[in-house]
């Protein structure tokens, strides 16, 4: 699949397109000449990430995201590029961290997210230059213009005050105490890695782009999210929120709602056990799409994209059939039908819905834009004519930005990391399949060769086990597994059962039963490579993540 895709690129067809084709072989090919990737190369890697393509497909603002050695951070830049690969440019010179590239809807202005010290700096650039509307100290989520450029909104994130320790004797000036107490009523109050969770809610804001006036729209507790799109007239928000007062000790079941910009009146417009997410109001405001599912208590559950009234009313899920989660959804200028997002067998991909149901793949060979593991992942934007800019790339190389016009071939359009890649020897994914030793059940995988791999020699593998357990790898770029191969590894990656993308009766084999047969499917992919004669069955590792 993946050479397929970059079989089809044209304008920039570099050097990653014979280097696809040689490694679709069944027999990994490399180039000898080149070196191995090594850690240092991290640093110098940079990946495509959130296209947004103009209303009228001239031009694609993306955010760049590189690696800074000195501070061991990823910093992000937004990038402009014209549609034919031209004219590629900064939006901001110097090492401002910029991200969030919105076009207002007659495409003349770019509003941005610039990070601050006390914050997030909300931006315009136009024909004038870039200027600051105002600077949010809780940071900023899902800008988003009005549909009729005049106004932006924005989530942020609002504290609230916590509960009191019993009171404490006076401290003396100058004393040095311990912190006080931290006392919580919360059932979920950390994560893992991320640590103590911060007492408050999203709430939504109101900015006016000509003076910087911002007015809070939402406030209390629960709050609202950034989950949030305006209404087709621009008298209100719509929003997905799990607004009930005892939220937090129940299973998450967000409803669609709608707030009015005139008086801050909220109205509940879904009610059902599942979750709905992703409101989109159809460009003249007849329907209202939504995602969601009946919650029937599964381990899995296919999110489907459904249509209705504009109050939410007479919902009819338009995907039933295709047997696959869809994210993203964006009308279509016309109205005719929706863009989705979706994964099958470990390839994302970008699909057109009609109203009717029928589904039409609209742009492949999508990749998130991380370095380490190889998710599933991507994004992408439409222009008014249809004009998809989608994140896309390969397991050589991390993404880039292509442009999927209506009725023509795709053109890659950026090549970030040619400088690098080109002289480094990276291992093509080889698909694998086969059936699980339980029961006889397809599954797929992926496999990574040493530099200078030789079939009649004995190499040791690593399995790589992903985490989820309902997620998916996929043929996409990973640093983290081609460092493996270039250590001199053979690397197994495989999406056993109960991953995603293949549909929901394959990750529900195993709800109740985690762990359980998936063990057989990834035996099933360690005695697949050992029959092959060159794997080394006394130097067998494994490892992953979650």
């Amino acid at each position: 699949m993946t050479s397929m895709f970059y079989g089809r690129v044209s304008g920039l067809a570099f050097a990653i397109a014979a280097l696809a084709c040689a490694g679709a072989a069944s027999n990994p090919v490399f180039a000898q000449s080149a070196e191995p990737l090594s850690p240092e190369d991290i640093f110098l890697l940079e990946a495509a990430a959130e296209p947004r393509i103009a209303p009228d497909g001239s031009t694609i603002a993306y955010i760049r995201r590189s690696n800074d050695i000195m501070t061991d951070q990823t910093r992000s830049s937004i990038w402009l590029v014209d549609t034919d690969g031209s004219n590629h440019r900064p939006l901001v010179a110097g090492d401002a961290q910029t991200q969030s590239p919105q076009w207002s809807p007659d495409g003349s202005r770019l509003a941005f997210v610039q990070s601050v010290e006390n914050g997030a700096s909300i931006r315009i650039h136009d024909a004038s230059g870039d200027r600051e509307l105002t600077t949010v100290q809780g940071g900023v989520s899902n800008l988003s213009w009005s549909p009729d450029g005049r106004r932006l909104a924005f989530a942020s994130f609002v504290p609230e005050g916590g509960l009191d320790p019993a009171p404490l004797p006076e401290q003396p000036e100058g004393a040095e105490w311990a912190a006080s107490a931290t006392v919580e009523d919360r059932l979920m109050f950390r994560f893992d890695g991320t640590g103590a969770l911060p007492r408050g809610s999203q709430q939504i804001f109101i900015l006016d782009p000509e003076t910087g006036n911002t007015r809070q729209l939402t406030d209390g507790s629960p709050g609202a999210s950034g989950d949030f799109t305006w209404s087709a007239d621009g008298s209100a928000i719509l929003f997905s929120a799990d607004r009930r007062p005892d939220a937090g000790s129940l299973a998450p079941d967000t409803e669609l709602h709608r707030i009015t910009l005139r008086d801050g009146d909220i109205s509940q417009l879904t009610n059902r056990r599942g979750p709905d997410s992703s409101p989109r109001s159809a460009p003249d405001g007849s329907r209202l799409a939504w995602l969601g599912y009946d919650d029937h208590r599964m381990g899995y559950h296919n999110v489907e994209l459904y249509v209705g009234a504009p109050d939410g009313s007479d919902p009819q899920s338009l995907t039933a059939g295709l047997d696959r989660s869809v994210s993203a959804p964006v009308w279509a200028d016309d109205g005719s039908g929706l863009y989705v997002q979706y994964d099958d067998h470990g390839q994302t991909r970008v699909a057109f819905v009609s109203l009717g149901g029928e589904v039409t793949i609209r742009a492949d060979g999508l990749i998130g834009a991380t370095f380490g593991r190889p998710y599933t992942g991507g994004s992408y934007s439409v222009a008014d004519d249809g004009t998809v800019a989608a994140m896309t790339g390969s397991p050589v190389r991390p993404s880039d930005i292509t442009v999927f016009p209506q009725g023509e071939e795709a053109r890659q359009v950026t090549a970030l990391n040619e400088d690098v890649l080109a002289h480094r020897s990276l291992s093509m994914a080889e698909d694998i399949r086969w059936t699980s030793p339980h029961d006889g059940t397809e599954i797929q995988g992926w496999v990574l060769y040493p530099p200078g791999f030789d079939p009649s020699e004995e190499w040791p593998l690593i399995l790589e086990i992903h985490g989820g357990p309902f997620s998916a790898y996929g043929p996409s770029f990973t640093a983290e597994l081609q460092l493996m191969a270039a250590a001199g590894y053979v690397v197994l990656y495989t999406n056993p059962r109960g991953s995603t993308s293949y549909g929901y009766d394959f990750a529900n084999l195993i709800h109740h039963d985690y762990p359980g047969n998936d063990y057989d499917d990834l035996m099933g992919a360690i005695d697949t490579m050992l029959d092959r004669g060159f794997i080394d069955e006394e130097r067998l590792f494994v490892t992953g993540g979650s």
